[in-house]
C-alpha cells in the first residue's frame, strides 16, 4: 500500500456520506497502484466491495 493518509469519518446522519467518503479515498489509492504487490490486491478487494455497497 502507498504511504498516504485519508480520514473518513461516519456519522449517524449521514451514513451514506462515509460510504461515498470511503470510496472516493480507495479510488485515489487504487489509481496509485504501479506494481503488483499482495497489498494491492487486497486494496482493489477492498473498493469493490464499497463500490457493491
Amino acid at each position: 500500500m502507498t504511504n498516504s493518509t485519508s480520514v473518513v469519518v461516519l456519522r449517524r446522519s449521514a451514513s451514506l456520506n462515509f460510504v461515498t467518503d470511503a470510496c472516493a479515498a480507495l479510488a485515489e489509492e487504487v489509481n496509485r497502484v504501479r506494481a503488483a504487490r499482495p497489498a494491492d490486491g487486497q486494496l482493489a478487494e477492498v473498493y469493490a466491495e464499497l463500490v457493491i455497497a
